[in-house]
């Protein structure tokens, strides 16, 4: 089994082909901990040191970043942009280097790479197969949808299978998502709300891949989690590869609330045992839904996970698409734990 905090895995498009049985490995992802300084306070201190005469030692106790503390500290005049020691003409230029190099040195931050951007990766592992999208109008890659980018690759996509909200994210809250045809590219829509909420065999037939991208926002009860479960197990009873291209939750930092016991109560916003805010990503949910057995069939499951690049616990990330109507703002997603709990009473959630 998996526990709570587990890394992310790496990503071996060849164990679709070779067994269902591949062992997962995984990958330690090392956090980027840029220094962040107060940049006027540092500065202040800085000139003040030069009023005192062991300025070196007064530098040495800055908060600077580790690279800024290997300077020298520079006398009086030296602080000045224009050197008022003419036999030192480059000591200007010398704090202008100091000046930058503590900017960048707190700004630095890689870009962090969702798996439907790794190109690569994706393309390998979907070549030669016939291929269902589980996925809506989150599925994005830049600008284009991740349909379209793979129909523009060649590849052999032959359904769409849709969460609550239905495949472009216009339904609203709890209504009814209907089976339909996507006017753009024309490949059948099944949807998987309200009493259909899991794949057929007849809905997977002909099907060898199993793509899905959807954004979650790391709450237990978010509909997503629980439609990629019935995904995860409808994969496995027909024996077709799963791949899930992973995105961030924007409550990685932290797990909270209750565990649901599945004993006692589960539903579409609830089938695990984890806190409301279970701090993974969906790929790491899926190799944990997987690892623990809570799926039929989970030993013979082929699931291979496209992790975030660049993406750890610590990670500041804010969606660019909305996940679901009634989560258009990085506010309403940051308050959504809490007020979700409210759904179920008399209050009114602003919603109309």
């Amino acid at each position: 089994g998996m526990g709570l905090g587990s890394p992310f895995s790496v990503f071996n498009p060849e164990s679709i082909i070779k067994s269902p049985c591949k062992s997962v490995t995984f990958l330690s992802i090392s956090p980027l901990n840029p220094c962040s300084v107060a940049m006027e306070s540092s500065i202040t201190e800085i000139l003040k040191a030069t009023e005192i005469t062991d300025n070196e030692k007064n530098l040495r106790d800055l908060p600077l970043p580790l690279p800024l503390r290997n300077f020298r500290a520079m006398n009086n005049d030296q602080f000045n942009l224009i050197s008022k020691n003419t036999s030192k003409p480059y000591e200007s230029m010398r704090f202008i280097a100091f000046f930058i190099l503590l900017v960048f040195s707190s700004l630095l931050k890689a870009q962090v790479i969702v798996g439907a951007e790794q190109m690569q990766l994706l393309l390998k592992s979907c070549k030669g197969k016939n291929i269902a999208v589980a996925g809506n109008h989150t599925s994005m890659i830049n600008q284009t949808h991740l349909v379209d980018t793979l129909i523009s690759q060649g590849l052999k996509v032959k359904k769409i299978f849709a969460p609550e909200h239905g495949f472009r994210g216009e339904v609203a809250n709890g209504e009814h998502v209907a089976n339909g045809k996507d006017l753009k590219t024309g490949l059948p829509i099944i949807s998987l709300y309200g009493k259909h909420k899991k794949p057929t065999k007849q809905d997977l037939e002909g099907i060898d891949l199993m793509v899905f991208d959807i954004q979650d926002v790391g709450v237990r009860f978010y509909t997503y989690l629980t439609t990629m479960h019935y995904i995860m197990e409808a994969c496995a009873e027909n024996h077709v590869a799963m791949l899930v291209l992973d995105r961030p939750n924007p409550h990685i930092s932290y797990m909270d609330g209750p565990i649901l016991n599945p004993k006692e109560a589960q539903s579409m916003v609830g089938l695990h045992a984890i806190p409301l805010l279970h701090g993974m990503t969906l790929g790491e949910l899926a190799m944990m839904i997987k690892g623990e057995k809570w799926i039929r069939n989970s030993e013979i499951l082929m699931l291979n996970i496209i992790p975030v690049k660049n993406y750890n616990r610590t990670s500041k990330y804010e969606l660019p698409i909305a996940p679901s109507p009634n989560l258009p703002t990085p506010e309403s997603i940051l308050l959504y734990p809490s007020l979700g709990l409210m759904e179920g009473t008399v209050l009114s959630m602003g919603r109309g």
